[in-house]
């Protein structure tokens, strides 16, 4: 965007250009998005906090699924 328009700032250029920014072009075509669970808060301050809950799972191949074993990699 700097280099098409030099004198605007990047929310001026992407406004100016009619563009999404790169996060929102991203959470609007990624194909898993839906399946992801919702953005949490936690209550505490901890050192890593998570971005999602964690789902309660009783076994080891719920652990290890695709999605489960990226929400706690995170």
């Amino acid at each position: 965007m700097k280099v098409i328009y030099p004198l605007l700032s990047y929310t001026a250029a992407l406004r100016e250009s009619g563009l999404l920014t790169l996060h929102e072009r991203r959470k609007r075509n990624h194909k898993l998005h839906e399946l992801l669970p919702k953005n949490t808060t936690g209550r505490y301050s901890l050192r890593n906090n998570r971005l999602f809950n964690l789902p309660k799972c009783k076994t080891e191949r719920c652990k290890s699924s695709f999605i489960i074993s990226h929400i706690s990699s995170r």
